[in-house]
Order: C-alpha cells, then structure tokens, then sequence
C-alpha cells in the first residue's frame, strides 16, 4: 500500500458522511481557529502592552532610587573630601576644638552618619564626634590603610568597635555601616585618616521616599543589594539572592545590537521559583567613579502584572468555544449551496486574524441558518472587538495616572523652599527657573528666562569664583556645593547655597538647586562675634587674640619686618571704680577701647584680656621709631580727661610693656610673656610711660 492510499484510508470516514456534517465539521473549526488566533493575538497584544507599560513604570521607579542612592553617596564622599581638603581646620592639630566642630557640623548635615572621627598615622582616634572611640587603635579596621592611600567607599559591615557605643537600631536589627575614609595631608604629608561610618538606615529612608503608599496593594517590591548578593533594603533582609543567575535572566534589559531599544523590564524567575516582571539598575551607572556593585531591583508577581491580560484570556476563550457550538449547530442544516458564501466569511476571518482595519464578517441572506451564522460571527468579532476597546481604555487609564505623576513631580520641582536653575553651562544663561527662584530674586518668571545668571550675583568675584570652582568640579565629574552672596531685584544682599550638577541627559546644561541661608549666615556671624570679642567694648577677646599674633608673627618672618606686642594696663582705673561704681568703670573701660582703637592703623589689633588689662599688636613695622610714635599718641589719649555720666571726670594714665619679633622671641608666647614682664616694669618705673622688654637671655627660648 503506498503513502497516497494510507492517507485515503485514514479519512475514508469523513467521506461517509453527509455534506452537512463536512460543512459543519469545517465550519466549527474555522471558527474555533479563528477565535484562538484572535484570542491569541488578543493576549500577545495585551502582554506587551502591559510588559511596556507597568515595566516603565517600575524601571522609572528603581531608576529614581538609584539615582538619588548615587547622589547620597557622592555627597558624603564630597562632605570627607572637602573637610580634609580644608587647612583652617587643621592648622592647630588633628585634636583642636576646630577639628571637634567641623566633625559636629558634618554629624548634623546628614540624618544618618552615626560616627565621624580622625585618626592618625599610626591608627590612633584622636578626635570624634560625642569622643566616641577616642583613644582606640583602628589601624586593623579595613577602612583606616584604604584610607591612608587615598578616597574608600566600603560595602555594608556590621559594626565591631561601635557596636556596644552607639544607640541600637529602631528596628533592634544589629548595627550596619558604610564606611567613607579620606587621606589627611598636612604640609603635603598623611596626618591621618577623616573616615565618616554612615547607618545603612539612611539607605532604607532614601528608597522609602520613592515608594508609591499603594504599592504594597500592588504588590510592588524594592530590593537594594550588595554586591554579594546581601539584602540590605527589601521585604525579606535575611535573604541571599543569587546575583549571577538574576543577571542571566535580566539579560533582556540590554540591547542586543546598536540599533536595538532597550526593554524597561522583563520577566524572570527568581530563587522562590516564582516569575516576576522585574527591572534592575546598577548603582555604579550613577556613581561609577563609587564602584560599589549595588543592584536596585524592583518587581512584581508576573500574575499580578498580567492579570488584565489572563483575565481578558479565559473570557475571549470562553465567547469564542460559545460561538464554536453555535457555527456546529448552524452548519449541520447547510447545503452544498452554502460553499461560496462559506468562503467569503473565510476569508473575512482571515483578516481578522491578520489585524487588518476595518474588516467584518459579510451577512449571508441565502437562508436564515447562514444568516444566523453570520450573525454570530459578527457578535464574535464585535465581542472580541469591545475586548480591545476595554484594554484601550484600561491603557488610556494607566496613561492618565502617569501624566498625573508626571504632574506630581512637576510640581515637586516647582516647589516654594528649594529653587531649581537650569544653566547653559557654556554662557552660564538660565534656560528655565522655577518659582522659589523667582520669589527668592524679586523677579518675575519673565525676567529670569534667557537672562544671564551674573544678574543674580551681589558683586563680579563671587560671580567668577563660583564659575571657576563649578567648571573645575564639572570637570572631575563631581557635583559642586557653595555658599554665596547673592543680590535681589530690590538691592538688598541674601546668602543661598547653592548646589550644581551636570545633566547628563541634555550634554552642555547643569541643573543648580538653591535654598536661601541668609538667616542661618546671620546666626552664624552673630555666634562668631560673641566667641571672639569682648562683651563690654566689642574688642578682640584672648581667642581672637591668639590668633591675631600668631598671623603678625608669620607675617613679620615672611616679610622681614617688625611686629611689636604690647601689653597696656590702666594706672588709676581702680580708684574710679571704687569711687563712682562699676558702670562708671565700664564706661571709662569703653571710652579707653575707642581712644586706643582711633590711634592705631587699620591692620593694627586692639584687644582686651579683662579688667583694665589691653594689648595692641602692631605688624609690619619699618623700625622702632613707628612704635614709639603710636605708643606716644596712645599715652596722650589716654591721659586726657574722661567725662562720665552724672558729671564726673576721670582721669587715668597707661603703663605698657613692649615686646619685639624677632628681637624678643619669634613664638608668641614669648613674645606675650615679654610684654607683660615689661608692663610690669613699666609700672615700677613711674607709671604713664613704655618700657620695652630686657634683651632675652641666650639660655632663654626663642
């Protein structure tokens, strides 16, 4: 038997039967083809509209995190480097009251850096915030040899030395860090090491300020990974995530050519077994120069995602099997005169299924069987069709909800605290500002749109620093943070940090935020004030002193000039606070300060230690004689009767001792040590008059 025979006994029973029954057979299955080839198509549609849609919407949500995860951590790593990079700091010492603060101001800039502290080059902490681990030896701790060769940013520890220190978590999970150390140089030799321990909390905040409130309903999940695979923000920290085989999956995400759009999210199985739409961003994409290896994956149930879809799935099924049972009912009373009609609806059904616009099923008038038949294949296709338009307006639903969004964060940029610039950075001309900057400024939205950002600046030099200093960070692919003196409409001067990065998305634009300080500078000028100068005759206090010698020494070694100290002490002062009271005293002390402050030059320092007690520091002296005639001027003045309240006239005299650099000493203890020996003598030598100090002994200490 050959091959054309077995196949004319394999069918030999369709032959037996009736015409009726073939048509109908055939006409069943057209139909059943036809509405799994629309329902497949249905589905296919629906997925990937849904796979492009809610995979934006995730990938937009990781993206953010990791975007502003990559910011968080520049800032710190910028926050170490600029304090190492600061010598005022550090110009008394790695353990100096200047040293303590700045380490303060840093603790409090952030909400979630729990130690920051200084240890030296042998691995000793000499100062930290709250003197927690003063006196500890780090030098085995990971962070203090990285640091020594230059800027290290670790990956997530538990905490060791801290653990038993500092407050336990919210949580009461243990204590996790991330550590940033920085090389400290002094006079181009490493000091030490600046290292900042940040609580992996501050990680949990920043993802926890992204995710939408309805997102647990949505079953929606955000995972921060190390890159060890080590949860350290998601629903189930405990977990291990096998990394290597999660990036196999993800491999979608990339473009396989050139040419090729990338994905925004896929479907992969992860370590329960369970499918997830899942999208994956690496932290390094935003902070490569940080090299940390961080993943942020964000996903959610594939049922979930697709459940429009499975939904839609069952119910075109269940309507095309309906019509199916209908077409076999119908096509059991057809004839063979029904074939041509038959083949016109094939052929309708076939460009359904091929999606082309406009088609339907024709109406067959021959027979009120093939009538209805038509009919129904026309309820099919309207039914299938009413299907789409359901899942159109699903999507235009969804579309909406993302302009909202879009909206949302709209607004947040638009908001009144914070200002946003964007700048050409060539021309450095605002391409658009919001309304903080235009209510910050005085000006209107108009006046600020394509006008050039000097008219924002009180003076030319700031505007230049801070274009150098931007362009130079820019350069380095760093962002740049600065305080500066600004100018309104109206004249009057603010202060406002400003905060600049380049916009990688639009090549040649930075993007600068601005918050207006003028307050916070004010308190803090007025605090500056108070700890260095004195209360009753606002005159330099000892602290201030301190500094103004130290400054007049360095000066006269460099320029090889004289600097002179002297001491002055009030000769009578006592007789007229115990006559008249301490408030004639006080005014006598103020009318002294103003006398011996009108005397001196402009870069001359007049101080008081207490009581009746004075010292001027006279830099940049030529010789002797140019002391001698300040002095002179200052014991007249100081001679001349004061006319107090209450009609009372005082009358004192000075005593000064005088201490010369480098004659005296070249240190400023000496030298102030000299200077008091000479008041002394001064007073036992008369009263009203200078003595400068005796030659120093060449046994005594320069």
């Amino acid at each position: 038997m050959d091959a054309h025979q077995k196949i004319e006994t394999r069918w030999s029973w369709l032959h037996r039967r009736s015409l009726g029954t073939q048509l109908a057979g055939l006409l069943a299955f057209v139909v059943l083809v036809l509405a799994l080839s629309l329902t497949s198509l249905l589905t296919s549609m629906m997925q990937g509209q849904i796979e492009r849609d809610k995979g934006a919407a995730l990938a937009s949500l990781g993206r953010s995190i990791a975007t502003a995860l990559g910011k968080n951590f520049r800032d710190r790593v910028q926050q170490v480097e600029q304090l190492v990079e600061s010598p005022e700091v550090w110009e008394d010492g790695l353990s100096s009251p200047k040293v303590t603060q700045a380490l303060s101001r840093v603790k409090r800039s952030r909400p979630f850096p729990s130690w920051v502290g200084v240890a030296d080059a042998r691995g000793i902490v000499v100062a930290a915030t709250d003197n927690v681990l003063v006196g500890r030896d780090v030098h085995e701790r990971p962070w203090f040899p990285a640091g020594l060769q230059g800027r290290y940013v670790g990956d997530v520890h538990e905490a060791k030395l801290l653990s038993s220190l500092l407050p336990a978590s919210a949580t009461g999970e243990p204590l996790r860090f991330i550590d940033v150390a920085a090389p400290l140089k002094i006079a181009g030799k490493t000091a030490g090491v600046l290292a900042l321990h940040a609580d992996v909390q501050g990680v949990s905040a920043v993802a926890e300020a992204f995710i939408p409130k309805n997102a647990e309903a949505r079953r929606i999940e955000v995972y921060i990974l190390t890159r060890t695979g080590q949860v350290i923000f998601g629903a189930d920290r405990s977990a291990q995530v096998d990394v290597a085989e999660l990036a196999r999956q993800l491999e979608a995400l990339t473009p396989a050519s050139p040419g090729e759009q990338a994905r925004p999210a896929t479907v992969a199985r992860w370590g329960d077994g369970r499918r997830y739409l899942t999208t994956s961003w690496s932290l390094d994409t935003y902070a490569p120069e940080l090299a940390l290896g961080w993943q942020v994956l964000v996903r959610q149930p594939a049922e979930v995602a697709f459940e429009p879809a499975i939904a839609a799935t069952k119910h075109a099924l269940a309507v095309g099997l309906g019509c199916g049972l209908v077409a076999v009912a119908f096509g059991l009373l057809l004839g063979r005169q029904l074939t041509q009609p038959l083949k016109e609806m094939a052929r309708a059904a076939h460009e359904v299924e091929q999606g082309v616009a406009g088609t339907f099923i024709p109406r067959a008038e021959l027979n009120r069987e093939l009538s209805q038949l038509s009919s129904a294949l026309q309820a099919m296709t309207a039914r299938l069709g009413g299907l789409v338009d359901q899942r159109t307006a699903q999507l235009n639903t969804a579309n909406r909800e993302l302009q909202v969004l879009g909206e949302l964060q709209s607004a947040m940029l638009d908001a009144e605290l914070v200002g946003i610039v964007r700048i050409e950075v060539a021309t450095r001309v605002a391409i658009w500002t919001n309304r903080a900057v235009a209510r910050m400024y005085g000006y209107s939205l108009e006046e600020l749109q394509r006008k050039p950002a000097r008219m924002l600046y009180a003076d030319d030099e700031t505007y230049e620093r801070v274009g150098a200093e931007s362009r130079a960070a820019f350069a380095d692919g760093h962002d740049y943070l600065t305080k500066a003196k600004m100018r309104r409409k109206d004249g009057s001067t603010i202060w406002i940090q400003l905060q600049g990065t380049l916009l990688k998305e639009h090549p040649g634009e930075s993007l600068w935020m601005m918050t207006d300080v003028t307050a916070q500078h004010a308190y803090q000028e007025q605090v500056e004030h108070i700890a260095f100068h004195d209360a009753l005759t606002g005159l330099p206090n000892r602290l201030l002193l301190a500094d103004r010698v130290d400054q007049a020494v360095i000066a006269a070694k460099r320029t090889s000039q004289l600097c002179a100290i002297a001491f002055v002490d009030l000769d009578g002062f006592k007789s007229v606070n115990d006559v008249h009271g301490h408030d004639a005293g006080d005014q006598l002390l103020k009318e002294v300060a103003h006398r011996a402050v009108s005397v001196v030059r402009a870069g001359d320092t007049v101080a008081r230690l207490g009581g009746d007690e004075f010292v001027l520091v006279l830099g940049g002296l030529d010789d002797i004689a140019q002391c001698d005639a300040i002095l002179s001027r200052l014991l007249g003045k100081l001679e001349t009767p004061v006319d107090l309240d209450g009609g009372i006239t005082a009358t004192v005299s000075g005593s000064i001792g005088v201490a010369l650099c480098p004659e005296h000493g070249s240190k400023p203890a000496t030298l102030l040590a000299a200077a008091d020996a000479a008041m002394y003598a001064a007073k036992k030598g008369g009263k009203g008059c200078v003595r400068y100090a005796a030659p120093p002994s060449p046994f005594d200490p320069a």
